[in-house]
């Protein structure tokens, strides 16, 4: 064991910096850092290090891109994954009640009606998603920023402000189709 955890090491000295703060990589290498206090046989964490080991070489030689190291190697139950690039679900939308105004989201920011935020639980904070209308196919940008509560079986909880750019605030609830945007980036203001 002690040779293969020498050359995990060498490996992560070689490793370029870029590559071991990317999240994926990031994630992976600090679930090795539990693997300490984890009871494995010796047999388990040499096989452990040698996978690490082959998967920061993998990212070196540019065979594996940073972001697939999470949602290939690390997923577990409870973990979000989402392959980005074709990420479309139809559902069900709702939007926030006005109560809400100035309470921490789980981002940290303050919910504001009159930007255009979502709360998802499919996706990962932070993502910027297109939501349309399936009733009159008016379309809207929206970033998640928050969760909904775990039992409530609805995709997205709108922002007043995006509920009411896709003409649903009369109804309370719409159907939607909802698409990750994965290289938008906000206009500035």
């Amino acid at each position: 064991m002690k040779k293969s955890e020498h050359f995990f090491r060498l490996v992560l000295q070689a490793t370029p910096v870029s590559i071991r703060e990317s999240k994926g990589v990031h994630k992976y290498l600090n679930e090795f850092n539990v693997l300490h206090l984890m009871r494995l046989t010796k047999k388990e964490k040499c096989v452990v290090y040698m996978r690490l080991a082959c998967l920061l070489l993998l990212c070196m030689t540019g065979c594996l891109s940073y972001g697939q190291v999470a949602s290939k190697t690390v997923a577990k139950k409870g973990t979000i994954v989402v392959q980005k690039k074709d990420f479309v679900k139809y559902g069900v939308a709702s939007y926030y009640a006005k109560k809400f105004e100035g309470r921490k989201t789980s981002t940290g920011e303050r919910y504001n009606p009159e930007k255009f935020t979502a709360a998802c639980n499919q996706l990962p904070l932070r993502t910027w998603i297109k939501v349309t209308n399936l009733r009159n196919k008016r379309t809207t940008i929206v970033k998640v920023n928050d969760r909904l509560h775990y039992k409530n079986k609805r995709l997205v909880d709108l922002s007043y402000a995006a509920a009411k750019k896709l003409g649903y605030t009369g109804h309370g609830i719409t159907r939607v189709k909802v698409e990750v945007l994965p290289n938008y980036k906000p206009p500035k203001r």
